[in-house]
C-alpha cells in the first residue's frame, strides 16, 4: 500500500528549493523544447537523480528532451504532466543505483510536475500559434 503525501509532508528547505526550480523553469524562454529541458534538469537536481527525461505531447506531436540513457538506469520514477484534465507530458527521472527514491523526492517530482504543467502546455500553445500566424514582413511593407 503506498502512502500519498502532500506538500505539508515536505520541510521548509525542500519546498523552498522547489519553488526556486519552479522560477528557474519559468524563467526558460518560452519554446517547449527549452522549458522542456529547464524541467527534465531540475528534476533531475531537485530529486539528486543521475538522469532524468520530460517526453511531452501535443496534439499528437511528440517530443522528448533526455539527460542520459535511462534504459541504463537501475531505479526510474515517472510522473504525469496533465494540464486541464488532459496529460500534456510524463517527467521522469532515474539513478543508477538499485536503491530507489525517497518518498520526500517522489513527492517533490510529482509537485514539479503540477508545476510545470502550466507552463509546458502555455510554451506548446505559444509555438502553436507562432506556427500557425501569417508572418507579416515589415520590410516588405515599408519598401
Amino acid at each position: 500500500m503506498s502512502v500519498v503525501m502532500s506538500y505539508r509532508s515536505l520541510d521548509a528547505e525542500r519546498l523552498m528549493a522547489i519553488v526556486k526550480a519552479m522560477k528557474r523553469v519559468a524563467a526558460a524562454p518560452l519554446d517547449p523544447e527549452e522549458m522542456a529541458d529547464a524541467a527534465a534538469l531540475e528534476a533531475k537536481t531537485l530529486t539528486g537523480a543521475s538522469r532524468a527525461s520530460l517526453e511531452r505531447i501535443h496534439r499528437g506531436v511528440a517530443g522528448r528532451v533526455l539527460h542520459g540513457d535511462l534504459t541504463e538506469a537501475g531505479t526510474s520514477i515517472s510522473v504525469p504532466v496533465e494540464c486541464a484534465g488532459s496529460q500534456i507530458g510524463l517527467l521522469t527521472v532515474a539513478k543508477d543505483a538499485e536503491d530507489g527514491f525517497a518518498e520526500k523526492d517522489i513527492e517533490a517530482l510529482r509537485l514539479l510536475g503540477e508545476c510545470v504543467s502550466s507552463l509546458l502546455s502555455h510554451a506548446m500553445t505559444h509555438a502553436d500559434v507562432a506556427r500557425t500566424s501569417p508572418r507579416s514582413d515589415r520590410h516588405s511593407a515599408l519598401a
